[in-house]
């Protein structure tokens, strides 16, 4: 069962109403409404989610393509994202994670060196 099946049958087992998970989890009732009807939700969303109801969000050993499916994204994407993780700091992937630093500026600020990338990530987080 993947994961996302497994957070919509939790939601479903605790009784609670979206409006009140929203609450508990910290996210926004609207996307949680639209996940529980089916959509995709962000990364961090669904770890908010697996983190309340003490699901574990575990790696598996998948190809390029089959992770790109999953996710509804391009396998570019995929590529850009595990560069990223591999020469950038961590707090780099930490806000690509969180949705506060979109995944191409990610890449830029990875491909400097490392000790620029905190300097640089500061940066653009304040452009946002």
């Amino acid at each position: 069962m993947f994961l996302s099946e497994q957070l919509r049958a939790a939601i479903q087992e605790s009784g609670l109403s979206a409006t009140a998970l929203s609450k508990e989890c910290g996210i926004p009732q609207p996307m949680l409404t639209r996940f529980i009807n089916g959509l995709d939700v962000r990364l961090a969303t669904a770890e908010k989610l697996a983190a309340y109801f003490e699901l574990e969000l575990q790696p598996r050993n998948y190809s390029v393509a089959h992770l790109a499916k999953l996710l509804n994204i391009s396998e570019t994407s995929i590529r850009v994202a595990d560069k990223v993780r591999a020469n950038g700091i961590p707090e780099i992937a930490d806000a690509v994670w969180k949705g506060t630093l979109e995944l191409s500026d990610a890449e830029k600020i990875a491909s400097k060196p490392r000790d620029k990338q905190l300097e640089l990530l500061r940066k653009a987080l304040k452009r946002k």
